[in-house]
């Protein structure tokens, strides 16, 4: 029985060093860990802002909704705006805007006959967004009155709204906002994103279109509503 004790322990000295080497390698390895950049964020969440900026991007959120939506719950609607609008209905909405003298004009189509193209630039809104309007009328039949066929609103969006966050909120939002929907493509990046949504055939087809682009230092959001086979 008096050799056994060596033995012992010459075995738990073993255990010890087998226990420390491990200890030493999982120490090293959380260090490596810790020092290693943390994965890049959600880029549809945009980037990290303060509780003022997240404010302002919520309420532009807000303003693009805004405005009444589309009948039938056939078209994607932006503040007000939507594919298949009356001219009647559309310039009633522009009476309440302010608009430059020289910001409206209208001129027929060259590529297609009947149809006729008109563009403004002005502070619509309760928020006083500043926006560009570009819209291109056409007359679904022969004795049909003229209707918005596309519609295409750009806005230089406040240095302290999330352009990115604002896409993705209207995503989601035209695709409550119809039941035709059967379509959705989306890519985000930095200062950037790109979504194509809707039903893209069929008698009935309506699409939409949101883009930010970084332009002059600032987010530009596009939007683009349209009725018909998509171009």
């Amino acid at each position: 029985m008096a050799l056994a004790r060596p033995a012992a322990v010459m075995t738990l000295r073993a255990d010890v060093r087998r226990f420390a080497h491990r200890a030493v390698v999982l120490a090293g390895l959380a260090a490596i860990a810790a020092c290693q950049e943390p994965a890049p964020p959600d880029p549809k969440l945009g980037m990290l802002t303060s509780a003022r900026d997240s404010m302002a991007t919520a309420a532009e959120i807000r303003a693009s909704l805004s405005g009444g939506s589309a009948p039938g719950q056939e078209a994607y609607t932006y503040r007000g705006f939507f594919a298949g609008m009356s001219r009647g209905r559309l310039d009633s909405m522009l009476a309440t805007a302010r608009l430059p003298d020289d910001s409206a004009t209208c001129q027929p189509s060259e590529r297609k006959p009947g149809e006729l193209r008109c563009s403004w630039a002005g502070t619509l809104g309760a928020d006083r967004a500043r926006l560009r309007l570009e819209v291109t009328y056409a007359a679904p039949g022969a004795d049909s009155a003229r209707v918005a066929r596309e519609i295409i609103v750009t806005r230089q969006l406040p240095l302290n709204v999330d352009g990115v966050q604002v896409a993705a909120a209207l995503a989601d939002a035209f695709e409550r906002q119809t039941t035709l929907l059967d379509s959705r493509d989306a890519s985000y990046g930095r200062h950037q994103a790109h979504i194509r949504m809707g039903t893209l055939n069929g008698t009935r087809a309506h699409y939409a279109e949101v883009n930010v682009t970084a332009h002059e230092g600032r987010e530009e959001l596009t939007v683009r509503l349209g009725r018909g086979a998509q171009k």
